[in-house]
């Protein structure tokens, strides 16, 4: 008999302590969707604002929009880990998405400002490079390089594609 009760006392417990745990994953999973709501949100945010402010960032956008297509490959994997039944795991992949979307974000903040001041800078280099050149010419400078106003011309073309 006090085998028996031993043994129900266990399962008792055993019983408890499922529902603990199925309770804990319950509010895990609830506070996952809301999270991953608002970093969605941020997320969706940042997208709109990169698109709206495409021409500022010059030619880093095509690895920007690498790198939010695999934030977003993140947060699709954290919905379905969430709504399948594994929200510890989903936790774990909304706080990478959710740091991801930061640095993306912190980063691509930055770049309007650099890709300005070297687009600026460029063209004052070359503005030299042409009044330097047109000095020479007018000095009567023999210059070797008969090709070289056209290097000029491809060289001050190819400078924003490649700034970065």
């Amino acid at each position: 008999m006090d085998n028996a009760d031993s043994q129900l006392n266990l399962g008792e417990e055993h019983i408890v302590a499922s529902r603990e745990a199925l309770s804990s994953l319950k509010e895990q999973e609830e506070k996952n969707s809301v999270r991953g709501t608002q970093a969605l949100d941020w997320a969706d945010l940042l997208q709109k604002n990169l698109e709206e402010n495409r021409g500022k960032i010059g030619p880093t956008m095509p690895e920007i929009e690498k790198q939010l297509s695999n934030i977003e490959s993140e947060f699709s994997q954290f919905v379905t880990l969430n709504s399948t039944g594994d929200p510890m795991e989903a936790s774990v992949d909304l706080v990478r998405a959710e740091e991801r979307t930061s640095a993306l974000g912190q980063i691509s903040g930055q770049i309007p400002a650099i890709f300005a001041k070297l687009d600026d800078d460029c063209t004052e280099r070359f503005d030299d490079w042409d009044h330097g050149y047109t000095h020479l010419l007018e000095a009567i400078y023999h210059v070797p390089d008969s090709d070289i106003e056209a290097r000029f011309r491809v060289d001050r073309c190819d400078v924003p594609a490649n700034s970065f």
